[in-house]
């Protein structure tokens, strides 16, 4: 029977199981079937619908599964890459009254956050949850950021205090995806409540924490809130990041205000920081949309006295800062420039240009 199993066979190895039994006059026992199964999950041939069909009959007619037969089937669809499957049997398993181990769960559960099948690893999680098994950091966190990310940030939420309640001790990885989901899909408010909430637990709090605020109140046009931010950051004694600056930046050049943006700039270098690409390039294009292109130029020869390399963002803003005040000339050599160059101008930059030649030859 064995053979029969090993080499794929299962209609063979059930024949023999059936003639070994007549032998004794007895029924396979669930012993007998999990040396099937045992065997039959080790052949490179193993069908997932026989090895349903065989589970089904012993289901429906014995004889009935044990602990064994579930761990065999749990972890030998496991390792064939069966992972609906293999989740089926650890809930069918727990509902019969037996007791999948936290190794078996928390290595399924890792496999299907790594394949991407997030509903499924949340059902995985309350599985566990209910068997008072906690999961391990990386795979809370991982699943708690794919939630927050992908706007599902309530049930981040909801998942973070339970693990709070189950003894999870979390960490800044756990509740910053959490503080940015809020800002981006539930508002500032609760944001800050949240924040708020974490520094009267004693949580610690870094700079990606304060950034996810400034972001929040950004994106809700409350200027004087992300400066109290930062004014905190300073009370506190975190340094916010070129992230953090970045984001104010961007606020103000999107709202007109560019000299203001400049006055961050001085802000970060007199903490130490340093603007990078992303930063000049915003002011860069907000510059060119005020028609401000001599301060432009200038601002373009500081990125190259600090070793920013202008990339395409660059030149397109460059570009059309030349082509709203008309001077047409320099638009068209700074072009050239670049056609001959080995920079990669994207599609966008190059319908710029040649809308404008259309318009201009008209």
């Amino acid at each position: 029977m064995e053979f029969y199993a090993r080499a794929g066979e299962v209609s063979e190895a059930q024949r023999t199981l059936y003639e070994m039994a007549g032998l004794s006059g007895n029924k396979p026992s669930a012993y007998d079937y999990n040396a099937l199964f045992y065997n039959y999950l080790k052949s490179p041939d193993a069908s997932l619908s026989k090895l349903v069909e065989i589970f089904t009959r012993m289901n429906n007619f014995g004889p009935l599964p044990n602990a064994s037969t579930y761990n065999i089937m749990l972890n030998g669809l496991f390792r064939l890459g069966f992972l609906d499957e293999s989740c089926r049997i650890a809930e069918e398993m727990h509902r019969n009254g037996f007791v999948p181990s936290f190794a078996s769960l928390m290595k399924l559960l890792n496999r299907l956050l790594n394949s991407g099948f997030f509903e499924r690893s949340i059902d995985m999680l309350e599985l566990m949850l209910r068997l008072d098994y906690i999961p391990t950091f990386p795979s809370v966190n991982y699943l708690i950021s794919y939630l927050s990310n992908s706007g599902w940030v309530r049930e981040a939420f909801f998942l973070y205090w339970v693990l709070c309640d189950r003894g999870f001790v979390p960490n800044v990885y756990s509740y910053n995806p959490i503080l940015l989901g809020l800002c981006k899909f539930e508002g500032s408010s609760c944001a800050l409540a949240f924040f708020c909430q974490l520094k009267k637990m004693g949580f610690v709090l870094n700079v990606y924490s304060y950034t996810a605020l400034v972001h929040g109140f950004c994106r809700e046009g409350l200027l004087g809130e992300a400066y109290q931010v930062l004014q905190l950051m300073d009370d506190e004694g975190c340094e916010p990041s070129t992230v953090t600056y970045t984001i104010l930046i961007k606020f103000l050049c999107d709202h007109g205000k560019v000299d203001e943006a400049f006055g961050i700039f001085a802000e970060m270098e007199k903490h130490g920081g340093y603007p990078d690409l992303v930063s000049y390039n915003i002011i860069l294009r907000a510059l060119c949309c005020c028609h401000r292109v001599p301060e432009a130029c200038e601002l373009m020869r500081v990125m190259d006295e600090k070793g920013f390399s202008p990339d395409q963002f660059s030149y397109c803003a460059l570009i059309g800062g030349f082509l709203k005040v008309g001077q047409n000339s320099y638009g068209v050599k700074l072009m050239d420039h670049i056609l001959n160059s080995d920079l990669d101008l994207d599609v966008v930059n190059c319908n710029i240009y040649f809308n404008w030649l259309c318009h201009a030859n008209r």
